[in-house]
């Protein structure tokens, strides 16, 4: 389970239990070292939030550029509805934070 789990992990995740021998009985520690690491609502909010707002600007008219604000925005609205978050109620916030990413011909339409 141990090793399954080691070969999973990727970047940060991996250098949490590094120094872990892989033994049955480290699976559990390993286990609760990235629970304590990655298991934090928190944080986890505030990582969707702050990509909400680091979505990319439009320069100009593009409708592919316009997708992926759109399709960004709906992603991590979709991650914040399933942490429980009451974004039904951050309407004007949201169209505000989305529109200062619009180029000025796609604000206007």
């Amino acid at each position: 389970k141990f090793q399954y789990l080691r070969t999973s992990l990727v970047g940060d995740a991996t250098n949490v239990i590094h120094s872990l021998e892989i033994t049955e009985a480290n699976y559990e520690i390993a286990w609760n070292l990235l629970k304590q690491r990655y298991d934090n609502k928190r944080v986890i909010v505030n990582t969707h939030i702050k990509a909400i707002m680091d979505l990319p600007s439009m320069s100009k008219e593009n409708p592919d550029e316009l997708r992926q604000i759109a399709d960004g925005a709906a992603r991590h609205i979709h991650a914040l509805e399933a942490l429980k978050r009451p974004t039904s109620h951050w309407d004007d916030l949201l169209v505000y934070i989305l529109s200062s990413k619009l180029d000025s011909v796609t604000l206007r339409k």
